[in-house]
């Protein structure tokens, strides 16, 4: 096991992801993040649910460079 996970989250918004991904990125919690707004507005648009799914998955396998540099960006 990598001891990796991916770690997934709505925003309300473009910016407020924004804002959120470059403080992660800055406190090195996370080694790369993913935006895809439209496809978020889209689904919170649709789903009747007021709260939002936070959910983590664990990386079980992947390629050990990347492994790698996930460690090393996380490494305080």
């Amino acid at each position: 096991m990598s001891g990796c996970i991916v770690v997934l989250s709505t925003v309300p918004d473009t910016d407020t992801g924004r804002r959120i991904a470059r403080a992660i990125l800055e406190r090195r919690l996370a080694a790369c993040v993913n935006i895809s707004g439209p496809l978020e507005e889209a689904v919170r648009s649709l789903h009747p649910y007021d709260v939002p799914e936070i959910i983590a998955l664990p990386v079980g396998q992947g390629s050990s460079a990347y492994l790698d540099w996930i460690g090393a960006e996380t490494r305080r």
